[in-house]
């Protein structure tokens, strides 16, 4: 009786083996790919809850939703590896040394997520949606519709489709942002080629969101909203100064 209870024993313990053994290379694989397949869904997961908070941060609730966005980028950003051929642009030299108390180079390299960075993702989100809507309408400014007309035989099908979403884009900014103060402001010779610190000083008021909320702002603000909206719309757009009708030429 003993000896057929251990032959038993001796079975399972061989039919155990046997089996742990005998795993399917096939189901590894499966577990493997749906292993992955998770981690890579808890990533865009956390992309995607931080995009949907960027509304609430000009809610009442702006603090709790900035936390949220903080917690759910910097979860994502932890499990991205910058490339190591990554360098940093030889552009940030030529911010001035006054402004430049921030390592650019090394946030850019640790890509940590503050709340600057939550507030300038919100901004693109919103004028993205604007920026769209706007070019969604058709162009009705008779100043210049006939011109614009006139341009498509010279251009090809994709140069005037961006012609006509930078006008539709500068005739909304125009109509619908009000202009504040003195325009000639924009005319006055700076001195001091690195830019005041001064929160009083032109365009540094107000973010060019909040231009857009307000629907009001200097010269400078008002072309700041119309050249990110150019961005949000893969449109390179540039504000340039233009020579003193005197002849200096410090803002030329």
């Amino acid at each position: 009786m003993r000896l057929g209870v251990w032959k038993y024993l001796g079975f399972c313990a061989w039919l155990t083996v046997g089996l742990s053994g005998c795993v399917d290379p096939t189901q590894r694989a499966i577990e493997s790919i749906q292993s992955e397949s998770i981690e890579q869904k808890e990533k865009r997961d956390s992309l995607k809850d931080a995009f949907q908070y960027l509304p609430q941060l000009i809610r009442m609730d702006r603090t709790v939703a900035m936390q949220e966005i903080n917690y759910q980028l910097n979860s994502w950003s932890s499990s991205v590896v910058s490339p190591p051929e990554w360098k940093a642009s030889s552009l940030l030299e030529s911010i001035p040394a006054s402004l430049r108390t921030i390592d650019f180079a090394q946030r850019m390299t640790k890509l940590e997520f503050g709340e600057p960075e939550c507030e300038y993702m919100m901004q693109c989100q919103m004028l993205k949606q604007v920026s769209s809507w706007v070019v969604d309408k058709p162009y009705r400014d008779r100043l210049f519709s006939n011109w614009l007309a006139s341009r498509k035989g010279d251009l090809a099908a994709t140069e005037w489709s961006r012609l006509e979403t930078t006008l539709k884009l500068f005739d909304w900014t125009v109509c619908n942002i009000a202009l504040e103060g003195d325009p000639k402001q924009v005319e006055s010779l700076v001195v001091n080629p690195d830019m005041p610190p001064s929160d009083q000083a032109p365009i540094y008021r107000q973010l060019p969101w909040q231009t857009l909320m307000f629907a009001r702002g200097d010269a400078w603000q008002r072309s700041r909203v119309f050249t990110q909206m150019c961005f949000a719309q893969g449109i390179d757009a540039v504000v340039l100064a233009v020579p003193s009708i005197t002849g200096a030429t410090e803002n030329a």
